[in-house]
């Protein structure tokens, strides 16, 4: 359950919050300090997942033990990222992936770059 939680877990932190969390600046002032601004997903938000876990000795952890979340976390901006350009045919450069960001690339595509 320990190992299940931590790839939820990252699935949360990294490839969910792609879509919401943004700290919001102006002035050097922080817009959303707290969490009633600050946009981050809730049990709620989160899709069904179905953890595969894979058993095997890695003699260099300790107890033959292996990292659970780390690499789900690192990689889970990344996948979410290249799922909507593949998607959409258009490069997505700022998070999170809002929809007015979305039709901005898809915009500006449509105009050849020039918005």
């Amino acid at each position: 359950m320990a190992v299940e939680g931590q790839l939820e877990g990252s699935i949360q932190q990294a490839g969910v919050a792609v879509l919401t969390e943004e700290t919001r600046w102006t002035e050097g002032r922080l817009l959303n300090p707290d969490l009633l601004e600050y946009k981050m997903p809730l049990a709620c938000d989160m899709p069904e997942i179905e953890t595969v876990i894979v058993c095997s000795n890695d003699p260099e952890g300790p107890f033959g033990a292996k990292e659970g979340g780390l690499t789900t976390r690192m990689n889970a901006y990344s996948a979410v990222v290249c799922a909507a350009h593949n998607a959409l045919g258009v490069p997505l450069n700022e998070f999170p992936l809002t929809p007015d960001r979305v039709l901005k690339a898809l915009d500006a595509a449509k105009d050849g770059g020039k918005s």
